[in-house]
């Protein structure tokens, strides 16, 4: 299941000033027109426009998604839209063209979806933004960490703070209190069953809050920040705004998409998985599927008792390689099933996304001819067992710690589900950010005609019929943050679980290891 969560590295990529960080914090802090950028770069669409997307927008809602009132009640749902509509037939003016910023109608779709709660319900539109990278406009320079409703100071891409303000509680930004920037964002978030661990950790990711400050906030050229320090101090100080191109560079050294890590003396293995895309590994030159085979075979080798696969920030990607990884660790083979609604949107939908990702997840044209067979509004179950292994002998039959968090979503979600249903293994971290009874998934997307929002709309479903209560996956074991040794560089939950799962604090490759 792709999550439609597209965020715009590759436009800070594209527009990046400078390839040395130091340069480009001292070009940020010599340029100041960021008030005067922003407001050349909206871009603004006649009221009537947006008012005719809306409406399109909620046919196609009806049409295409497969159960639009899972989470909420149908005459709510429809009201909002027609609340929605009334509010921009409030801003008409009969002496002119009344307009409205491309900002504004975004926040107002974003609203609008995040009520269905579907994580994967994701609605974009780039052009104000890209003209404001363009023209050097900047960004809110800290990144945050979220725990227990309060915000703290993760990274400082200005490096205009001491580096022990990192851990520290941000109070205030530019004489806002945090609990206000929040509690606006919040609401723009889409989220399975409104899952407030899920939305905090998508304002952890640092584009996504950004953005979101950037869409809801008029920037300036420095930021007045009140934190609370370690020492229960309270500081008011001044914080450089930043390019794009800096957070970009900041975060272009992540993690690859997989990786395993032996600790031999421990007999003790680390699968970290940040993805499910079939996307190569360049470290290790292999697909998906060969690099499983190998590090299974590895594990085989060097007689491993534990193994802990580590999916926090996985935002999932295909249904087959959750269920091939599920295969290893699994002592029985298990059917990967799916109801996609047929719809008279997917029919008509000309480009290839759809047919795409359900051929890599499930190999078979036909599936696609039994959707567009089926009459609108029918579930078609899709199944696969071309991710079954049928030698035993490299499965896993270790101990098996599943470490996941509230970005744990999608496919990533599903494989804990299954672990879960079929008692493999122990559940270890926080919350996942997807719903123990329903998922969706399979996203297609479209533009809205006139203001060209892109819209992403899941057309599949994964529901649990013995299970109707809506709530999260929740760990075996539940781990805790330590926002302050994060802050540092440091990995506090895998350290936790290396000594559950070691039964001591040896120093080891794996409890150093960083996410």
């Amino acid at each position: 299941m792709k999550l439609a969560r597209i965020l715009l590295t590759t436009v800070y990529i594209a527009l990046s000033l400078s390839p040395v960080k130091a340069q480009q914090i001292q070009a940020n802090r010599s340029i100041n027109h960021s008030a005067e950028t922003y407001e050349k770069s909206l871009v603004r669409f006649d009221v009537k426009d947006c008012v005719q997307d809306l409406y399109l927008l909620e046919a196609v809602l009806k049409d295409a998604h497969p159960c639009l009132y899972c989470f909420i009640d149908s005459t709510a749902f429809h009201q909002a839209f027609a609340e929605a509509v009334a509010d921009l037939e409030s801003k008409k003016n009969p002496l002119y063209v009344s307009k409205i910023t491309e900002n504004e109608f975004l926040a107002t779709v974003r609203r609008l979806i995040a009520m269905v709660q579907d994580g994967h319900l994701y609605a974009e539109s780039h052009e104000s933004l890209v003209n404001y990278v363009s023209e050097r406009g900047k960004f809110f320079p800290l990144g945050l960490a979220l725990q227990n409703n309060k915000a703290y100071i993760r990274e400082d891409y200005s490096a205009s703070l001491d580096t022990l303000a990192l851990g520290s509680e941000i109070l205030a930004i530019n004489g806002i209190a945090v609990e206000e920037v929040l509690l606006k964002m919040m609401p723009l978030l889409s989220a399975d069953a409104n899952l407030t661990t899920s939305r905090y950790r998508q304002l952890e990711n640092v584009f996504t809050f950004d953005i979101l400050y950037w869409t809801l906030y008029k920037p300036t050229d420095t930021y007045q920040i009140t934190y609370r320090a370690v020492n229960g101090q309270v500081y008011d100080q001044e914080v450089g705004a930043v390019a794009g191109s800096t957070i970009n560079l900041a975060n272009s050294d992540r993690e690859a998409d997989r990786r395993l890590i032996l600790d031999e003396k421990n007999a003790t293995a680390y699968l970290d998985i940040n993805t499910f895309y079939n996307a190569d590994n360049k470290k290790v030159n292999a697909t998906y599927n060969k690099f499983l085979e190998s590090s299974f075979k590895q594990m085989k080798e060097q007689n491993i008792k534990n193994l802990i696969i580590d999916l926090r920030d996985n935002p999932g990607g295909l249904v087959h390689n959750a269920y091939l990884l599920f295969s290893y660790i699994s002592p029985i083979n298990v059917e990967s099933k799916v109801l996609v609604k047929s719809s008279q949107f997917l029919k008509e939908q000309k480009k290839l996304s759809f047919i795409e990702v359900m051929l890599k997840n499930f190999s078979k044209k036909s599936y696609v001819a039994r959707i567009n067979r089926a009459a609108n509004g029918d579930l078609v179950e899709i199944t696969s067992k071309h991710h079954f292994i049928k030698n035993n002998d490299v499965k896993f039959t270790g101990n098996v710690y599943i470490l996941a968090n509230g970005a744990t979503f999608s496919a990533a979600s599903m494989l804990v589900k299954l672990c879960k249903d079929y008692h493999v293994g122990v559940i270890t971290g926080e919350e996942n950010g997807a719903c123990q009874a329903v998922s969706f998934g399979d996203l297609v997307g479209f533009d809205l005609p006139h203001t060209f929002a892109k819209v992403y709309i899941s057309t599949s479903i994964v529901n649990r019929e013995d299970d109707l209560e809506k709530h999260s996956i929740q760990p075996d074991i539940k781990l805790d943050r330590n926002i302050q040794q994060d802050a540092k560089g440091e990995d506090s939950v895998l350290k936790q679980l290396f000594v559950i799962v070691n039964k001591t604090t040896t120093t080891s490759p794996i409890a150093r290891s960083e996410k």
